[in-house]
């Protein structure tokens, strides 16, 4: 049970984790996992646009985007924090890119992520997550 309540506080669907949620999430695997991102997934032809508030303040540090395998580079990412580009048009396929940031925030500002297919014939699915220091 106590396994459960650990593996419950993790909400997956959030775009910002703090490092110390990181290395918990770690903590409670039983195997070497893969890391932990949400998962966005765009239809044919389409742009899904998502925002968060982000409940901390802090250092964001680490960005983190999968592409898996048949994305074939038509799959665009964007990510702005207040306004600013964290990354911009980023493309790619069957890899992992990381990225090493050093952007303040405050507690109640906002990371918009956009996610733009312009793939006509199939729908996709990558992973996503920024880490932080609060």
């Amino acid at each position: 049970m106590d396994e459960e309540k650990a593996k419950a506080q993790f909400d997956m669907n959030r775009l910002v984790w703090t490092e110390k949620e990181r290395e918990s999430w770690f903590e409670n695997q039983r195997l070497p996992p893969m890391e932990p991102l949400m998962e966005v997934t765009v239809e044919a032809g389409h742009t899904v646009e998502t925002a968060e508030e982000i409940p901390f303040s802090g250092l964001m540090k680490l960005g983190i985007i999968r592409f898996p395998l048949g994305h074939r580079g038509l799959v665009l990412v964007s990510a702005k924090l207040e306004g600013e580009y964290l990354v911009k048009g980023l493309v790619g396929d069957d890899q992992e890119v990381r990225l090493v940031l050093h952007e303040p925030f405050d507690t109640g500002d906002t990371i918009e992520l956009t996610v733009k297919n312009m793939d006509v014939a199939f729908g996709h699915v990558l992973g996503v997550r920024f880490y932080a220091e609060d």
